[in-house]
């Protein structure tokens, strides 16, 4: 049984590689949060398409990529719940494949019908032609109001830190801030659709600069 206290750690640091190649890495920005939480031995199968932010926009063709997202969930109770997170560059900004795979829990701390509140650390790894390049992490605090019904509306705000090269020579990292707001809509119970915006503030603090990001996704699911 995986350790839930591993979920309430803000990793922030997890892997640096070694031949790094590609000149920017992409990363995916939405949370996709469930109509309600996953009750125990529940799993939600999503899949959709979105925006995935550039960690180096000056380096690429655009400043956004798009591409394609796929989430796993899994209810170990009805209030945690843990989730593998994998997204893909469709774009051609760059010449290299580019690609991401996240874990996450999702910690709600309240049971009430019509308003939740609950946690969500991350912790992430970026690749680029199969070799990983980075890594990072976020921690975003979690709202949803169920009052309207299958309409039901989420919101998650938290920071988020990206680590390529830690060396004096390189010092590649990131920090920035994510709000998220979405509608998670239920139909008949089982199937699901997500339409949500990501806006971001990204502080890179390899090259000094600052980037502004509206990132919007759309995702359908089914829980079983």
């Amino acid at each position: 049984m995986i350790k839930t206290k591993s979920f309430f750690l803000f990793l922030t640091t997890i892997i640096l590689i070694i031949n790094s190649c590609a000149p920017s890495l992409v990363y995916s920005p939405s949370i996709n949060l469930p109509p309600r939480p996953l009750q125990k031995d529940e799993i939600q199968l999503l899949g959709g398409v979105g925006y995935l932010p550039e960690t180096l926009p000056d380096k690429t063709s655009a400043k956004m990529a798009f591409g394609g997202e796929a989430t796993l969930r899994y209810g170990f109770n009805n209030t945690i719940s843990g989730q593998i997170k994998g997204w893909y560059d469709f774009s051609d900004n760059v010449e290299q494949k580019r690609w991401g795979l996240s874990t996450a829990s999702i910690i709600t701390f309240n049971d009430s019908s019509d308003f939740r509140f609950g946690v969500m650390p991350n912790i992430a790894m970026v690749l680029a032609d199969n070799s990983i390049e980075g890594g990072g992490g976020s921690l975003p605090f979690t709202f949803w109001i169920n009052k309207y019904n299958p309409f039901n509306m989420y919101f998650g705000f938290g920071p988020i830190v990206g680590i390529r090269d830690l060396t004096d020579e390189a010092n590649q990292w990131g920090w920035g801030l994510i709000l998220n707001s979405g509608i998670s809509i239920l139909l008949d119970n089982k199937c699901t659709i997500n339409l949500e915006f990501s806006g971001i503030k990204q502080v890179n603090e390899y090259n000094g600069s600052k980037e502004y990001y509206f990132a919007p996704s759309l995702n359908i699911g089914y829980i079983f």
